[in-house]
């Protein structure tokens, strides 16, 4: 079976509830069915804000999409890569599917309708949008599915060592995140991995990230990355001093370290006015377990 709209400007959607948050969305894919209907489309990611958790704002910008597929009369599954769109889920559900662009180009697209779970289609025709499960349940039982639209996650991967209560000399950088290691690869195959890096200190210390390699792999991109660390982008990052997680005990240990201190470096200078003291304290205790988004 497939999705077919037969109205310009119209939409189908799928909608996603991921296990864990935060979840990352690397990508989607389609199951196109032939070369006959590979008609250019544009892709949307919605968020689940919109009427009775309908699809709502659009999640990144619309991208239009060719499928494509080897040869005509094939079935096969069309990736879509959006690991450059920093896509996180923070709580609830999202959408992915498509607007269709020519009423006379009709995107097919399979239809599982052997799966247990329906009710996660949507369409839209002239902006409301309505779930397919209404006619499965009117008996129609050709709506009794789900558009074959997969979401593809990122595993992210924690730093879970004890973070030290105080700063280094020179600033103090760490992940929160512990890179996953990339497995056995074979000779042409390659991972990507990625994580954030937090700093505190004087504002303008800069400092060198080199990425090494080991047991015979090695790097498409080398070389070290700079940071350079600026004015605080508000008066709770300002409080967060050991720039980890919420404004809690944490800070308050590096505000304890350097208490009634005025000699550089000052990591706990959360007001900026050169002495750690009670104004920075009382920043603590505006903040107290902000996290600061």
């Amino acid at each position: 079976s497939y999705g077919e709209i037969g109205f310009s400007g119209g939409s189908l959607a799928v909608e996603f509830t991921p296990n864990d948050y935060p979840a990352m969305l690397k990508g989607t894919r389609f199951y196109i069915w032939d070369q006959q209907t590979m008609y250019p489309f544009k892709l949307h990611v919605w968020d689940d804000n919109g009427p009775a958790g309908a699809p709502g704002t659009d999640m990144i910008p619309p991208r239009m999409v060719k499928p494509v597929v080897p040869t005509s009369g094939d079935v096969e599954w069309f990736d879509i890569d959006l690991s450059d769109e920093d896509i996180v889920i923070e709580s609830g559900s999202f959408y992915i599917g498509w607007k269709q662009l020519n009423s006379e180009q009709d995107n097919q697209v399979g239809f599982d309708m052997d799966g247990a779970e329906y009710q996660r289609t949507w369409g839209s025709l002239g902006g409301t949008w309505f779930n397919l499960d209404l006619y499965c349940g009117m008996g129609w039982d050709d709506y009794c599915g789900n558009l074959m639209i997969r979401a593809l996650f990122g595993d992210e991967q924690y730093y879970s060592d004890t973070l030290p209560a105080t700063p280094g000399e020179e600033g103090f950088y760490t992940t929160d995140e512990k890179i996953k290691n990339c497995g056995d690869l074979g000779p042409g195959q390659n991972c990507q991995r990625s994580f954030r890096i937090h700093a505190t200190g004087a504002v303008g210390q800069s400092a060198n990230i080199h990425a090494v390699f080991s047991g015979g792999y090695s790097f498409s991109d080398t070389g070290s990355v700079g940071i350079t660390i600026l004015q605080p982008a508000s008066d709770c990052y300002a409080a967060n001093l050991d720039a980890v997680g919420l404004v809690d005990h944490g800070d308050f240990a590096v505000l304890a370290s350097q208490w009634a201190s005025d000699e550089p470096p000052l990591f706990a200078d959360a007001n900026g006015d050169g002495a750690i003291g009670l104004e920075d304290l009382s920043m603590l205790a505006e903040y107290w377990l902000d996290s600061c988004q």
